[in-house]
This record gives C-alpha cells, sequence and structure tokens, in this order.
C-alpha cells in the first residue's frame, strides 16, 4: 500500500526540465490553380418552348423599314392606264381608275394618278355622254323633219294630180281650190294645201276665174336630195 501510494507520489510530481517534444504545427494549406473542367450539361426535366427564327427571316422593325420604303416608290400602274383610256373609253379608264384607287390605299403608296384618272374620265365621260344624246335628238328631230316633209310632198301631189284632170276635162284650170271641183281626192290631203300657210297656189292668166297656168307647192322644214327646202309643181300645160 506505501508503494502504491508512492507512485502515486511520483506522478504528481513535477517532472524535471529536460528535452520536451515539440509538437507539429500546422502547416497552411498550399493553393494551387484550379483545373478548368468543361461544363457538364445540365439537364432540364420542363424544358420551355423556344422561338425559333426562321431561315431568310428579319427583324419585324429591320423589315418593314425597306418594305414601307418600296411601297412609297411603287408606280400607279392602273392610273397610268386610266389616263391613257380617258381618251379612247371613259367609262372604262373610270373603272380602271376607282380599282387604282382603291389598291393604292390597301398597298400603302400614292394613288394621284388613279384619282386624276378618275376626274378626267369623268369630265370626258359626262361631255361625251351629252354630245351623243344630242346627236340623238338631232337625228330623231331631223327624221321627223323628214316625215312631215314626205306627208307635205304627198299632199302636194294629190292636189296637183286632180289640177290635171281638171283641165283635161274643162280646158283650164281654177283661179282658186274648192273641194267640189275634185272629186274623189283625199279631203285630209286637201285641206291641209288650202288651209296650212305652208302651202301655196298661184293660178296665172285668168280671165273670169279660169286661169292657162298655176304653180302649186310647199315650204319643207328641211332640205331635199337636191338640196332645195322648197317642193314645188308647175302646170304641165
Amino acid at each position: 500500500m506505501d508503494n502504491n501510494n508512492l507512485g502515486a507520489d511520483n506522478q504528481n510530481q513535477p517532472q524535471p526540465n529536460g528535452p520536451q517534444s515539440v509538437e507539429p504545427q500546422p502547416t497552411q494549406p498550399q493553393f494551387q490553380q484550379p483545373i478548368p473542367t468543361q461544363p457538364q450539361p445540365q439537364h432540364n426535366f420542363n424544358p420551355q418552348p423556344q422561338q425559333q427564327q426562321m431561315p431568310g427571316q428579319q427583324p419585324q422593325q429591320a423589315y418593314q423599314q425597306p418594305q414601307q420604303q418600296a411601297q412609297a416608290h411603287q408606280t400607279d400602274t392602273l392610273g397610268i392606264i386610266s389616263l391613257v383610256l380617258a381618251f379612247i373609253a371613259p367609262i372604262i379608264g373610270l373603272i380602271v381608275g376607282f380599282i387604282g384607287k382603291s389598291k393604292a390605299k390597301k398597298g400603302g403608296y400614292s394613288g394621284t394618278l388613279s384619282l386624276v384618272g378618275i376626274i378626267i374620265n369623268a369630265v370626258f365621260f359626262v361631255f361625251g355622254s351629252l354630245i351623243f344624246v344630242t346627236l340623238i335628238l338631232s337625228n330623231f328631230q331631223g327624221a321627223q323633219s323628214k316625215g312631215r316633209d314626205t306627208v307635205a310632198t304627198s299632199n302636194t301631189n294629190s292636189v296637183y294630180q286632180k289640177l290635171e284632170e281638171f283641165y283635161n276635162t274643162n280646158a283650164y284650170y281654177p283661179e282658186e281650190l274648192k273641194l267640189e271641183d275634185f272629186p274623189g281626192i283625199d279631203q285630209s290631203s286637201f285641206n291641209a294645201v288650202v288651209s296650212d300657210p305652208a302651202y301655196t297656189y298661184v293660178a296665172s292668166d285668168c280671165v273670169q276665174n279660169r286661169c292657162d297656168s298655176y304653180v302649186i307647192g310647199v315650204q319643207l322644214e328641211s332640205t331635199n336630195s337636191r338640196g332645195e327646202d322648197f317642193y314645188q309643181k308647175t302646170s304641165l300645160n
């Protein structure tokens, strides 16, 4: 038991000075330049659809600018055609002008030529229509005048034939025209010659209402084929 206490006392006593062991000091790590590594592809398990640019597709802003410039310099071809047609067929030129104006509005370019074509064709069409209507009316009135002249000529010839028949029977011509002297004559023709101032009957060389000659005629509304506006017949004897 004394030996055990003695051993414990020896352990509690300070150790004599002598060489002591040195504890190793921690060394600072040496940093090396990291070796570049290739990035590993990341797998996206929820991919989002991406808009792919079609080959030859340009950005919208860059595309619109040259397109607008091309439209601004585009020629109004239908307007030119409309102007040419104004001297040939105004009604067709007017239609082409309206089509050209509508196309220019949709295309975004100037439709001035089409507008000018519309105005000119409209003016030509109006004047052409007035001239056409005037010619139609003139021809219609001319046809009516020739028709009336034909009737007047026929009336004159009818009385003329009865005058010659009267002379063959009585050996003279009457100084005045009377219905009872011309049996069988068309009464409407006789009344027209007697009552209408356009007709004239002039007897000459008359003695006691007996005449040797006469001239009967009518004023025409238009000239005949010989360029005369007065039709007349003279006595045969």
